[in-house]
C-alpha cells in the first residue's frame, strides 16, 4: 500500500446525486489504500519530526508499502526546486541533521541497524536503514540521505528567494 494521494476536483456542471457518489467512492478507495495500521502511521509522524534542515525549512517525503513480512517505510527530506534565474529547474537537496537515538527509541524491538553511504548518483541511495518491530507489526525503516530521483520537489524557490509547496 503506497502512501499516494488523489485530489478531487469538483465538477460543478455535475448533478448533486453523482458528486456524492463520486466523494463516496473516493472515500471508499482512500480507505482500501490507506489500511496502514495506526502504529505505523504515528511512527511515520514522529520520525517525521526527527529531520532536522541545517538552514531554513525543508519538506518531509514519504512512501509506506505493505510488504510479505510488515511494513516498509522509506522517508526523506525532499528537494526544492529553484524557479527563475539561470538555475532555473535545479533541484537542490536540503542537508539535515536526524536524530538516529530517537528514532531507535521508537521501536519496540530491533534486529538491526545500518547505514549505507553511496555517490549520490548511484542505484542505491546512501542512509539509515532500522529493522524491527513497532509494537506487533514488522517495520523497515529508510531515512534517504536524499529524495529519490523520481520524487518531484517538495517545494519551490520563487525569484524573490520566497518558498512555495508543490
Amino acid at each position: 500500500m503506497s502512501n499516494r494521494s488523489e485530489t478531487f476536483v469538483e465538477q460543478p456542471h455535475m448533478p448533486i446525486e453523482n458528486l456524492l457518489e463520486q466523494v463516496e467512492e473516493y472515500r471508499l478507495r482512500r480507505e482500501v489504500r490507506d489500511s496502514r495500521p495506526d502504529r505505523v502511521t504515528d511512527l511515520i509522524t514522529d520520525i517525521a519530526e526527527l529531520f532536522e534542515p541545517y538552514h531554513g525549512v525543508a519538506r518531509v517525503g514519504f512512501d509506506c508499502k505493505a510488504v510479505t513480512d510488515g511494513w516498509a517505510v522509506s522517508m526523506y527530506l525532499g528537494a526544492t526546486e529553484i524557479v527563475g534565474g539561470r538555475d532555473d529547474g535545479l533541484k537542490d537537496h536540503a542537508p539535515f541533521h536526524f536524530d538516529i537515538d530517537a528514532a531507535i527509541a521508537l521501536f519496540t524491538n530491533i534486529e538491526s541497524v545500518r547505514f549505507t553511504s553511496q555517490p549520490a548518483d548511484q542505484a542505491v541511495d546512501s542512509g539509515l536503514t532500522i529493522i524491527g518491530h513497532v509494537d506487533d507489526y514488522p517495520v523497515r525503516l529508510a531515512i534517504h540521505a536524499h529524495p529519490p530521483t523520481e520524487v518531484e520537489a517538495g517545494m519551490q524557490r520563487m525569484p524573490d528567494r520566497s518558498l512555495r509547496l508543490t
